[in-house]
């Protein structure tokens, strides 16, 4: 008989951690076998996106709570360290054992813009990059993902429409949304 692990425990925490990462505007996705630790990885995901060490003290403050453990400020168990491409981690101990070893990938503000971000207009819409081509005669909207400024759904009205208001949904057949609702057929 194999050894028990922390893997269901672990399953078990991340869609409260994924929401936690969202109010701090990043996108979170587990990677690894989860046999010792849990590895996440958090991307920035908007505009407004709090610092990495914020992030960090958000999730380790969420696990201090569901585990009741006696700190409550969220500690890590080692100071944060560099990682390959900016990526910044953290170990966050959870107790018995088990811990979080959290990945950060960097915001990108201080880095300059591609030549196709420069071509758009800073809203970056759909309506607005329609007839904009980049440098090899591409349409921009085929080279990159466009998303809502606001809510990061790209079926929202808002990515469609930069005069549309956000709705926060990512459902498809939104009014003002260019993502029709799906046909299926039986």
């Amino acid at each position: 008989m194999k050894s028990p692990t922390f893997a269901p425990a672990y399953l078990s925490y991340f869609p409260m951690l994924a929401e936690v990462a969202q109010k701090h505007g990043y996108a979170l996705a587990a990677h690894g076998s989860l046999v010792s630790d849990f590895d996440l990885v958090a991307i920035p995901w908007k505009a407004e996106a709090s610092s990495a060490e914020e992030l960090m003290r958000a999730i380790a403050k969420y696990a201090d709570a569901c585990m009741d453990l006696k700190d409550g400020h969220g500690v890590p168990l080692h100071v944060r360290e560099r990682k390959p491409h900016g990526r910044v981690s953290w170990s966050i101990q959870l107790g018995n054992g088990a811990y979080i070893d959290l990945s950060v990938m960097p915001l990108l503000a201080t880095h300059s813009p591609s030549p196709v971000q420069s071509q758009a207009r800073a809203c970056g819409c759909h309506k607005c990059i329609r007839d904009k081509d980049d440098a090899s005669g591409i349409p921009l909207a085929l080279t990159r993902m466009v998303l809502c400024p606001t809510c990061g759904n790209k079926r929202c009205p808002r990515a469609s429409d930069h005069d549309r208001a956000c709705t926060g949904s990512n459902e498809p057949g939104q009014e003002g949304s260019i993502y029709p609702r799906p046909h299926f057929q039986d």
